[in-house]
């Protein structure tokens, strides 16, 4: 009985031992058709929660217990296979693609859709392209990377976003920005800022009628469909990322001038700076030229000696780093996906900064086999401390372009020198904080059922909160209380915010049948309502007796305090059915019909509607024997869609409270309009996908017009109304264009990547209709365009230089008549040609790999359109600014008579400098958007660990290059803060990018070095 218990016991042992054990498979997974590696296959242990996928390379290695049976491999667009592993340790595979399964991965707006059944123009940006980049904005990613998509940034500002246009400027004054949409959910432009790009899974971008017609009076711009990250099944992964950036200032392509130069100018135009009035009055020296030139020379290099470079006092490298974790995974049951980020990043001027904390939350549980709930939830946290914009004295990168060298920080008593402006920008930046801190969360709660086969019904409720408040104070003593404040209540403080709450409910039912193989049909039906509530408050107060205390209530002296609140709704309906022919005939359809609150009693409602035809050439027995061609298909499309981006009131007759004759009195603010109505667009859209040489060469053609009608525009009424404009609908606008895109891989194989791709997108944009008079030309508030009849948004209106005149220095102008004149007047005339909208736009990529290392890069263009270059304008201004700080070119000037030069003889406060087309420049430029080298460790070194299954390391430069051959400055031109422009009176968005430039937050280079870990 004893050996008896022992044999167990050891027979117990021996298998104990043998479950324990296990054994490492490795590998290769190829593709059948061309005989490459497979990245990002799906490789799992069967019966266990064993999994991996493969590298760049195709590779790789698995730990597997002894008892494991079979091993299973799955890529999409690929027939899944099964192995027995046996006594196998190397297993390669070769995988197969499976025609019905490309594509499904594309969202077309309230369902997914397989690519290859497309009828319109959809782009599709993958997550990985763009994760691990070091710029904060979810909008500021898209430049470059899709066809027909045009990026701008706004400036480089901490939190600040770019300007998105798809297929050109949408509208005169009701905004051109797309609709944005994470997983379901509308999002607003405010909570940009809140998206992590590490959380995105895919982007849809859909440009055309076919695609957008879906969304109805929100679709007109176009759409931005944006999926995060779920779980994979069996594929428990914790995932860790830091980076570390460093950004500085983009440099100039142009030189200011030395303090020996800006003295020696002054000098000539008998121009005394304070330092040097000063030194005359002190030494009884009546003007410049009395001075000897010893003791001119002297107090020059005293100055010199004293000064400091403002550039460097206000300018510098700033970091940012950033922390992210997350969690996923998936079973039967559940799929789940967590993120948690900071991110921490400095301005380059001193002062300025961005903080976000936040994260993600994608969950779902499946219920029962036909019922599925789930959410998907958004939240973060974040700070951006910021400065005055333009031309103010309070802002500090105007200051450091525009101070001379020989203006000191400090005065000799250690107090600030007030320098040119009066203002002391450095203790301001100190005693007169400006912040604002928004906490926002945005996401959606949802239920799916699928009662019979084919029939999906899905609830989706999606919310939206944001809740924005900013502070500025001025403390008490500070030099800007000194000049503007109160002495018997010194320190201003200054609390404004907004709180939003937006929610949207969509129901929708999507039928899928097969009718005897062939004949494929598809229909979606829905309803959606969604009303937005956002209340406002604005709290102005003085004499704080104790600076440190810095709320409302520790004032002694309210000044202002106001709230508000502004509602709206939108109730739609939409019907989409589609059919195919043995996937190679399509045709589909769709109609919306939208209410909404914001437009007159009359035009509450639109209907838009959309049609897609397709035809998927390669399905023809004509191409089976066409080797060279995969794929090859055709397609065209039709529709209308609208624009409701307006002020919530607008259609209505607006009174306000006043005070009349000591009393309070009502009287009107706005005149209303019943008939007002939505911008409506037409669009028709064609184009070919093509896949070609055993896959190696994707790409598209697409040529598309798009007919924008009842344009919204303040029009002028008579005088007798009390108003001296209206909003109404009247003009037309029109843009056409081309878009290519192309993709290549010309290396893959075991060891070797290569690959190149790129986009180029042609726009022409022309306005056919205003108020319906001809030739007719509005001059627009910005001072530099107009809108005119056949001519392009945001067409020049300056006057024509006609240079120098040779025999005396004067600036010369072309008159109305053509004639050459040295009196300047009215002569600004639209210029032909001259636009601030550019004509082409596009984006490069390549990719370069050996085993473990990629290099990629990314390159974004643009060009065809003009700047004014303001702040060129002002550094040479023909001694206009003579003191301040400016560049080397205005020494390039007249002196003799018969000289030919490029600026007129400069002359102390020049009254006659204007605004003419000579600083109007070409916009075209190509930036080195981003550089990566990444390493990835071999995952045969990680298997060891046990628990390790990836990690990369890598480096990223971003905006190293800019080649800008016409343009002095950062052809970038987007725009400053809200005090930047006029705002538009319609909606009260910026206008059009790009016009003129401004010493907004200059944009930053950066170098980053990352590091990912997956376990």
């Amino acid at each position: 009985m004893k050996k008896l218990l022992q044999s167990l016991f050891i027979l117990m042992f021996i298998a104990g031992t043998a479950r324990s054990q296990s054994r490492t498979i490795t590998g290769t997974v190829t593709g059948k058709d061309d005989g490459l590696p497979v990245p990002g296959v799906s490789v799992k242990i069967i019966g266990t929660q064993m999994g991996t996928s493969t590298n760049e390379r195709g590779e790789y290695s698995i730990s597997a217990p002894e008892s494991a049976a079979a091993i299973e491999f799955y890529s999409l667009g690929h027939v899944k296979i099964t192995k027995f592993i046996g006594l196998s340790t190397v297993i390669n595979i070769t995988l197969t693609a499976d025609a019905a399964q490309l594509g499904e991965v594309v969202v077309t707006g309230y369902s997914g859709q397989k690519k290859s059944t497309i009828t319109g123009a959809v782009s599709s940006i993958s997550g990985k392209s763009i994760e691990n980049l070091p710029v904060p904005n979810l909008s500021n990613l898209l430049q470059g990377q899709a066809a027909g998509v045009q990026v701008t940034s706004m400036n480089g500002a901490p939190g600040q976003g770019a300007f998105v246009r798809l297929r050109g400027v949408g509208s005169l004054a009701a905004g051109s920005d797309p609709l944005f949409v994470v997983d379901g959910t509308v999002v607003d432009a405010k909570v940009y800022n809140a998206i992590n790009a590490n959380d995105i899974e895919q982007i849809s971008i859909l440009k055309d009628a076919s695609s957008s017609a879906i969304y109805g009076a929100r679709g007109a711009n176009g759409v931005v469909l944006i999926s995060t990250k779920k779980g994979k099944l069996n594929e428990p992964k914790f995932t860790y990322s830091v980076q570390y950036t460093e950004q500085s200032r983009i440099n100039d392509n142009y030189k200011l001038m030395t303090p020996d130069q800006a003295l020696q100018y002054e000098y000539d135009l008998g121009f005394s700076n304070r330092f040097m009035t000063a030194f005359m009055r002190n030494n009884g020296y009546a003007n410049l030229q009395a001075i000897p030139g010893d003791k001119l020379t002297e107090q020059w290099n005293s100055l010199n000696a004293n000064g400091a470079d403002w550039q460097k006092e206000i300018l510098r490298t700033a970091p940012q780093v950033r922390n992210q974790v997350s969690l996923s995974g998936a079973d039967d049951k559940f799929n789940y996906y967590l993120s948690l980020e900071h991110l921490d990043q400095d301005g380059i001027v001193i002062g300025t900064k961005f903080k976000r904390t936040g994260g993600r939350l994608n969950v779902t549980y499946k219920a029962k086999e036909w019922l599925s709930i789930g959410v998907n939830s958004n939240f973060s946290a974040f700070r951006i401390d910021a400065q005055r914009d333009r031309y103010s004295p309070q802002n500090a990168y105007y200051v450091a372009m525009r101070t001379n060298p020989y203006e000191p920080v400090y005065n000799k008593d250690g107090s600030y020198n007030l320098t040119y402006s009066g203002f002391p920008v450095l203790e301001a930046i100190k005693n007169n904080p400006e912040f604002n801190n928004t906490n926002a969360a945005f996401g959606s709660l949802f239920v799916e059922a699928n009662p019979i086969k084919g029939l999906k019904l899905k609830s989706q409720m999606g919310l939206n909160f944001y809740d924005y408040t900013r502070e500025f104070y001025i403390k008490p003593g500070s030099y800007l209380d000194q000049i503007s404040g109160d002495k018997a209540a010194p320190g201003t403080k200054t609390d404004n915010g907004t709180r939003l709450f937006n929610y949207a409910w969509a129901n929708t039912a999507h039928y899928e049948m097969t009718i005897s193989e062939d004949h494929h049909l598809d229909f979606l039906l829905g309803s959606e309502f969604t009303k937005n509530d956002a209340k406002s408050y604005f709290l102005s107060s003085k004499g704080f007796a104790n600076p440190d205390l810095t709320t409302q209530n520790n004032s002694s002296v309210p000044l202002t305090t106001s709230t508000g609140r502004e509602q709206w709704s939108l109730f739609s309906l939409f019907f989409k059915p589609s059919y195919n022919y043995q996937e190679k005939y399509f045709v589909d359809f769709s109609i919306r019909r939208d209410g909404s609150s914001r437009f007159g009693q009359d035009n509450q409602y639109g209907t838009f509607y959309s049609a897609g035809l397709a035809w998927n050439v390669t399905k023809e027995n004509f191409m089976a024997d066409v080797e060279v061609i995969n794929d090859l298909k055709f397609r065209a499309s039709i529709g209308t869609s609208g624009n409701f981006n307006i002020g919530n009131y607008n259609a209505l007759p607006l009174y306000g409270y006043g005070s009349y004759g000591g009393g309070s009195a009502l009287r009107p603010i706005q005149v209303g309009s019943d008939h007002l109505a939505w911008e409506k667009q037409k669009a028709f859209s064609t184009g070919i996908d093509f896949v070609m040489f055993d896959s190696r060469l994707t790409g598209s053609i697409d040529y598309y017009t798009q007919v924008r009608e009842d344009l919204l525009q303040l029009v002028p009424v008579p005088s007798t109304v009390g108003f001296t404009s209206q909003l109404k609908n009247m003009g037309t606008m029109k843009n056409a264009g081309y878009e290519f895109s192309l993709d290549y891989k010309f290396i893959r194989t075991h060891d070797w990547r290569f690959s190149a791709g790129g986009n180029l997108s042609f726009n022409k944009n022309r306005i056919t209709k205003l108020t319906g008079k001809s030739n007719e030309s509005i001059p627009q508030p910005d001072g530099y365009t107009t809108l005119a009849v056949g001519r392009p948004y945001a067409n020049f209106f300056l006057t024509k230089s006609a240079g120098v005149d040779p025999a005396n220095g004067n600036a010369l102008y072309y008159d109305l008549a053509g004639n050459v004149t040295n009196k300047f007047g009215s002569y600004a005339v639209a210029l032909a040609g001259k636009s601030a909208t550019p004509t082409y736009y596009g984006g490069a990529n390549v990719q370069l790999g050996y085993k473990n290392f990629t290099l990629s890069a990314i390159a974004a263009f643009s060009g065809g359109n003009y700047i004014y270059n303001a702040i060129y304008a002002t550094q040479v201004s023909d001694g206009s600014s003579v003191g301040l700080r400016l560049a080397q070119d205005a020494l390039d000037y007249w002196k003799t008579p018969g000289q030919l030069s490029k600026n007129p003889k400069p002359v102390k406060g020049n009254t006659d400098f204007q605004d003419t087309d000579r600083f109007l420049q070409k916009g075209d430029y190509v930036r080195l958007r981003d550089v990566t080298l990444t390493y990835s460790v071999p995952k045969g070194i990680l298997q060891k660990t046990g628990f390790i299954q990836a990690v990369n390391l890598y480096v990223t430069g971003h905006n190293l290059l800019t080649y800008r051959p016409y343009y002095k400055g950062d052809p970038e031109v987007g725009i400053g803060s809200t005090e930047t422009d006029p705002t538009n009176p319609v909606n009260g968005t910026p206008y059009v990018n790009g016009i003129y430039s401004l010493y907004s937050y200059p944009n930053y280079k950066s170098w980053t070095v990352g590091l990912n870990m997956t376990f």
